[in-house]
């Protein structure tokens, strides 16, 4: 894990062919469910632009109700809890969240929070995960 972080933190310009490779077999292994599924082109795309995402504190909110979304995540390190009305749900290592594969705007109905200090995501900005699933239709 400690690799792909530090790929991860590698500017996306600066990132050479075997970081990109990494990331990918990484994607491919990795428990986040929907990474299983991804087409390789997709993972690959992923893995050209994904960063890493680093929350220092826990309880440090990370989005509030109607924030509109900007990106895709899965959990690398720690515990996030989401909370609307009466629910929560708690995401953990290897959980998948965040913006869809569109480039409508997404709102967040709840709170978005970590649970503990250190928790680390690996992020994709909406338009490249919109552009990763149709990057073959281009």
């Amino acid at each position: 894990m400690e690799e792909i972080t530090d790929i991860l933190q590698i500017p996306v310009e600066d990132r050479s062919e075997r970081d990109i490779a990494k990331v990918v077999e990484f994607l491919s292994t990795f428990s986040a469910a929907r990474c299983q599924f991804l087409p390789n082109s997709a993972k690959r795309y992923i893995s050209k632009c994904a960063v890493l995402e680093v929350f220092s504190r826990a309880a440090t909110v990370i989005a509030e109700p109607n924030d509109q979304l900007n990106a895709w995540a899965i959990v690398l390190e720690g515990k996030l809890c989401y909370c609307h009305k009466n629910e929560k749900f708690i995401f953990n290592q290897g959980d998948t969240f965040g913006v869809k594969p569109v480039l409508t705007p997404q709102h967040i109905a709840g709170v978005l929070f970590t649970l503990c200090d250190d928790c680390k995501l690996l992020c994709v900005a909406q338009k490249d995960l919109f552009a990763a699933f149709n990057e073959d239709q281009q």
